[in-house]
């Protein structure tokens, strides 16, 4: 499986969509990269000073990379990004992305920033790449 991820991202990266089928003959070694998956509620993490502030979630996302193994494996991040109120929110979000940006690629990360498509605007989509 390991030597399919580059051909898997490769895949990925030139689509307009993804959908990941996983089929194991090893299914001691599924479970046990289940078990290694790390969750936390991402209200938690965006809430923690009351609003989306990038320079919070860019700390905790750096502090909780720079723990990670470095032994070749691959990590994948996936967080639905929240926030309060619109006003000065373009400014936020493109601020946190190219920071991120920046961050999974120092780090080779696969990260997916997920927004709710009814909360941001045309022209901020746009401006994100969307």
């Amino acid at each position: 499986m390991e030597n399919k991820i580059p051909e898997v991202i490769s895949k990925i990266q030139t689509t307009q969509g993804a959908h990941v089928f996983y089929l194991t003959e090893q299914t001691a070694a599924y479970i046990n990269n289940a078990l290694t998956v790390h969750f936390f509620d991402n209200f938690h993490l965006y809430w923690q000073k009351g609003d989306f502030l990038p320079s919070t979630i860019i700390d905790y996302f750096q502090e909780t990379v720079d723990h990670l193994p470095s032994g070749g494996q691959c990590y994948r991040t996936w967080g639905h990004i929240e926030w309060g109120t619109q006003q000065g929110l373009e400014k936020e979000l493109l601020s946190y992305e190219k920071k991120i940006k920046q961050l999974v690629s120092k780090h080779h990360l696969i990260a997916v920033c997920a927004y709710d498509a009814f909360r941001v605007e045309q022209h901020l989509q746009e401006k994100l790449g969307v």
